[in-house]
């Protein structure tokens, strides 16, 4: 894939995304374009990042029946921010990501595993072969990426109208990006 076909699908990505409501943007920096999709989602069991404040002036009570003090199950609702960058040493599209959760900030990258459940899919020995971080190539801010180095092998051997749908498609799934999410039309590379 070059750069210009990256751009072509990209907008007729956008195309249906909008005749879809599926919320996807298409964003325009001094660079290449790329896709952006921020969705919130309730994540369980998140490592807590503050300490609780232990206070000896107070007594500490412990109250069997307190109904303010039980587990309601509810988990920490987080900001997924989705980009869909052409990397161009592979020639393939390349899916950021970045979790942010609420007055914390963007999850670390450790966190992300845990959140994502990712160690059910790679053995913690590939961890850092699977999910590493980068630097935007247009933005210059720290992402979470899905290394890219398969992409082309996994795309060329399902062929669609539409890489970045079979794309997003296939790998989505690892970091939550639901197929519901995306638009299903496909078009072809000559259709404007």
């Amino acid at each position: 894939m070059q750069l210009i076909d990256f751009v072509h699908y990209c907008s007729c990505f956008i195309c249906q995304s909008v005749r879809s409501s599926k919320h996807w943007e298409l964003i325009s920096t001094g660079g290449s374009p790329f896709l952006r999709l921020v969705k919130t989602y309730e994540f369980r069991n998140l490592p807590s990042r503050k300490s609780p404040v232990v206070n000896s002036n107070f007594i500490d009570l412990t109250i069997g029946n307190d109904p303010s003090s039980a587990d309601h199950g509810c988990g920490e609702l987080c900001s997924v921010e989705y980009h869909v960058v052409f990397n161009e040493s592979y020639g393939v599209p390349m899916l950021l990501f970045n979790i942010y959760r609420e007055y914390l900030g963007r999850m670390n990258m450790e966190d992300t595993w845990d959140a994502l459940e990712l160690s059910k899919e790679a053995s913690s020995s590939k961890q850092y072969e699977t999910l590493t971080m980068v630097e935007h190539p247009l933005l210059f801010r720290p992402f979470l990426c899905l290394h890219p180095c398969k992409t082309n092998d996994i795309l060329s051997s399902l062929k669609s109208g539409n890489p970045i749908i079979t794309f997003l498609s296939t790998y989505g799934r690892f970091v939550n990006l639901n197929v519901s999410d995306l638009p299903t039309y496909d078009c072809e590379f000559g259709e404007s």
